[in-house]
């Protein structure tokens, strides 16, 4: 029977895997449970929104934003690709914020980040808000 420490192993080995191909936005789907709940539990692995996750460093204080900040823009593409294909692109508002690095697309409450709502547009949808938050 594998120890707890060797159970962890194998939780960051996939989580590792996942990271060499450049996935910075984790879905739920991307890991299994068992493997998902031990890096949530032990800190690798921080929920932004339901359902999808963000690397964690073990030194930062819960709800630091200096990883979040680097992975901002890599994480919204990587969900908006995943609700929407390749047909969207962000409001002149938001790109202009993008090239101007004012990131104050999000909140921290409590210690969780919530994204707020991204303005993109796609070919049915012109400037309305794109989901950026699982529907229940």
């Amino acid at each position: 029977m594998a120890t707890p420490s060797e159970k962890l192993a194998d939780a960051l080995e996939a989580l590792h895997e996942l990271q060499t191909n450049g996935s910075v936005a984790i879905r739920s789907a991307d890991l299994s449970r068992t493997h998902r709940e031990r890096l949530v539990q032990n800190g690798f692995l921080e929920e932004v929104i339901k359902g999808w996750y963000v690397p964690a460093r073990l030194d930062e204080t819960r709800g630091e934003s200096t990883a979040w900040y680097a992975s901002f823009w890599q994480f919204c593409a990587a969900y908006l690709n995943h609700l929407k294909g390749d047909v969207w692109c962000l409001s002149p508002e938001q790109s202009i914020a993008l090239h101007t690095e004012n990131m104050g697309l999000y909140i921290i409450n409590g210690g969780h980040r919530h994204l707020l709502n991204l303005i993109c547009e796609d070919q049915f949808n012109r400037g309305n808000r794109c989901p950026t938050q699982r529907e229940s």
